[in-house]
């Protein structure tokens, strides 16, 4: 998922024409680490910590 919001974020085109990549320094270095970051936020917030904690952590009703 982090690579794929990497690749659409520096290919897209700004109102200037210009890609992200070619509009703003460092860009293309960091857009992964943030995307990343935001990706692991969003995972965090909403609870999900693994594939497993069905497994682990019984759910009211079972």
């Amino acid at each position: 998922m982090t690579n794929y919001v990497t690749k659409k974020t520096l290919e897209k085109v700004t109102d200037n024409g210009q890609t992200w990549a070619q509009r703003l320094a460092g860009a293309d270095v960091m857009t992964k680490y943030h995307a990343y970051s935001v990706l692991e936020a969003l995972r965090l917030e909403y609870g999900m910590v693994s594939g497993f904690e069905k497994l682990i952590i019984p759910q009211s009703g079972e």
